[in-house]
């Protein structure tokens, strides 16, 4: 593999945060990555079966590998980085033992369907820039963005955001189409509030305008509700649900560029939706 100066690392504390460890290189590996292989691009990942006592668990019962550990990857699949929305190859990487180990898990592939319809698009429409969430019935949803300009770019760049999913616990993925009307070139972020209810971030306007929070009550199918947060420009973003169900939404912001500072956003649910 060529060598770009990409590595992908662990650290982690014992005392809430107080000191961390060192460093450690996760040595991920993958036989068909010709180059850039990492981790993915800052977001938090998922423990599969982890509802908590403040959301029951769903009635679809335990479902495929509960409790492992599950975060972004992506690789190129040519060792130059040369027209890497048709190079990229997003992926699941996952541990079994709580983060000791890690591991290249699914990947998509494309079918001739697919090859055909979305010629010199990365298969599954992925960066490496995504998030994901377990869902009611136990599979995994994924979104991600698409191409690396909000407004649509270069020809054969898509405007719209890509969607896929996993049946089985991220060993593979499968069912990708564009989520239409959620602008892409960002990457966003995504969480459960509860048993009903997701919640996804990301500027809803082209070129990384109007951070915006979205609902779903269906388990991603539609997202109909919609909040703006900040209104001027802003970029990349994360959300997380406390205890108390506050939610937290931290993301780039600016008046003039979208990445003058980092912003931290508290609100709730109530607030959303009115």
């Amino acid at each position: 593999m060529k060598a770009l100066g990409y590595a992908s690392y662990e650290i982690h504390s014992d005392d809430d945060g107080a000191t961390w460890s060192q460093p450690r290189n996760l040595n991920l590996s993958h036989p068909l990555a010709k180059s850039r292989l990492s981790v993915g691009n800052g977001n938090h990942g998922i423990q599969l079966g982890e509802w908590g006592p403040s959301v029951p668990a769903p009635a679809a019962g335990p479902g495929p590998r509960d409790g492992r550990l599950v975060i972004q990857g992506g690789w190129m699949a040519e060792p130059d980085w040369v027209r890497s929305g048709e190079n990229m190859r997003g992926c699941f990487i996952v541990s079994d033992d709580h983060g000791e180990t890690w591991r290249i898990a699914g990947t998509y592939v494309p079918t001739e369907q697919d090859l055909r319809d979305h010629a010199g698009v990365a298969p599954g429409g992925m960066q490496v820039e995504y998030t994901l969430v377990e869902l009611a019935d136990r599979s995994i949803y994924a979104n991600t963005r698409s191409a690396r300009d909000a407004a649509g770019g270069p020809p054969g760049e898509h405007p719209w955001r890509t969607v896929l999913w996993s049946r089985d616990g991220g060993e593979t993925m499968e069912g990708w189409r564009y989520a239409e009307g959620q602008v892409t070139g960002i990457h966003g972020g995504l969480t459960r509030h509860d048993a009903s209810t997701l919640l996804m971030s990301f500027s809803t306007k082209p070129r990384r305008r109007e951070m915006s929070v979205v609902m779903s009550t269906d388990d991603g199918t539609t997202w109909p509700v919609s909040k703006v947060i900040h209104e001027g420009p802003a970029s990349y973003s994360d959300l997380a649900v406390t205890k108390e169900k506050t939610i937290v939404l931290i993301y780039e912001g600016g008046q003039k560029t979208w990445n003058e500072y980092i912003a931290v956003a508290r609100f709730n649910r109530s607030w959303v939706v009115q």
